[in-house]
């Protein structure tokens, strides 16, 4: 809603957000890394990742397709709100009483290229009923730079941090 409402606010935040991202210091990335190889999967910092995601989806028109937009079932209301004042954004100094998250590392054990569609070796040349070739579907996981793989995987983390006492399960 940002990006169609006041536009130049989020480009200010965004460019705010690339100044830093080129900026900051990796040495953490090869110390994290879950093997040395980055064959198959690479491996990435967690805010590489999270930042590339985000200018996916901006190139994309801040469209993703997993969310639930519960709104669009009540238009009516959507047009009514008012868009709220984005006030300016200033991080806090460094402060060394303050614990910050530890760095990460994304470790993937799998990909949309991993995945094998079983109709792929049945009807290698299927046609549709008028002749044409039929359409290639999209993969069945999202690429690993798509917000959509983000969403998945914040998804799945917070299920298994939540269940990982419940025995019964």
């Amino acid at each position: 809603m940002l990006a169609s409402h006041d536009a130049s606010a989020l480009n200010d935040i965004l460019g705010t957000i690339d100044v830093y991202m080129t900026k900051r210091q990796k040495a953490h990335v090869p110390l994290l890394r879950v093997w040395e190889s980055d064959d198959p999967h690479p491996q990435e910092d967690y805010l590489d990742c999270l930042w590339a995601q985000i200018k996916n989806l901006r190139s994309a028109g801040w469209q993703e397709k997993v969310t639930w937009r519960l709104y669009d079932s009540f238009p009516g209301l959507k047009e009514a709100g008012q868009p709220h004042h984005l006030p300016p954004i200033t991080p806090p100094e460094y402060d060394t009483e303050v614990v910050y998250p530890i760095p990460r590392v994304i470790f993937r054990m799998f990909d949309y290229t991993d995945v094998i569609d079983q109709d792929d070796d049945d009807d290698v040349a299927a046609e549709t009923a008028d002749g044409s070739p039929k359409p290639k579907e999209s993969p069945v996981l999202p690429g690993a730079h798509t917000i959509e793989r983000f969403l998945i995987d914040e998804q799945l983390s917070i299920l298994m941090n939540n269940l990982s006492f419940n025995r019964a399960l």
